[in-house]
């Protein structure tokens, strides 16, 4: 058991190697090519050091005119930064300028909220006002109905106190016949019928009284 144990980790290690084996020869396969193809290139390295020894003269030319370019180029990079700096200023000034534009248009959009309010509340106002003069008209007409109800009332008063005093005579009335037996049944009893016609004539009279705008009452 240990053997085939053994053996089959030496396959596995012959397997890798045979593997990585593979990979080097491939790799050596596609370095070869790359060899072949720098030999290739090798030839035209001296058509290049021509062309570079050409390329380097025009350089030094262009370097020249760099060098002309560059002192040219920071006499303009030191205007440049002194407009840097005014540009920073307006642009400092202009963000100035645009949080007043923002404050101004916030105050502008209040001004707009509160003149459509005021608006609203002028209207309510006008509303109010009409019922107002509704009410007042109201008042003035109940002051006048008031006025009639008291004299209503007064005329009450009087049809009132004109009753009890025909009551109080008719108590007067009676209590002097009643030692009188006959002649006092008889004057008793017409005399009682009398007051209590006339307080019957008093009483539909004073049953149902119109107060108009207070409406009817009843006794």
């Amino acid at each position: 058991m240990y053997r085939m144990s053994t053996e089959y980790k030496l396959q596995c290690q012959i397997d890798e190697l045979m593997l990585q084996l593979t990979k080097k020869t491939s790799e050596l396969e596609r370095l070869e090519e790359e060899n072949k193809t720098l030999r290739k290139d090798n030839s035209n390295w001296e058509t290049f050091a021509k062309m570079l020894s050409v390329t380097s003269q025009k350089s030094e030319e262009k370097n020249a005119e760099l060098k002309k370019t560059i002192t040219t180029l920071e006499s303009d990079n030191r205007a440049l930064r002194h407009r840097t700096k005014k540009q920073k200023d307006v642009e400092k000034k202009l963000s100035e300028a645009n949080s007043q534009w923002y404050f101004f248009e916030k105050l502008q959009s209040d001004c707009k909220k509160a003149n459509e309010a005021y608006k609203y509340y002028q209207g309510k106002c006008e509303t109010i006002k009409v019922h107002l003069d509704n009410l007042r008209e109201k008042l003035i007409y109940a002051e006048e109905e008031s006025v009639k109800f008291r004299t209503l009332l007064n005329e009450v008063v009087e049809k009132v106190t004109g009753f009890a005093t025909k009551v109080s005579e008719a108590d007067t009335d009676f209590s002097y016949i009643k030692g009188v037996q006959t002649r006092g049944q008889q004057s008793r009893g017409s005399r009682r019928a009398n007051i209590f016609e006339q307080c019957d004539l008093s009483r539909g009279k004073m049953d149902k009284l119109d107060f108009g705008y207070f409406g009817v009452i009843s006794f």
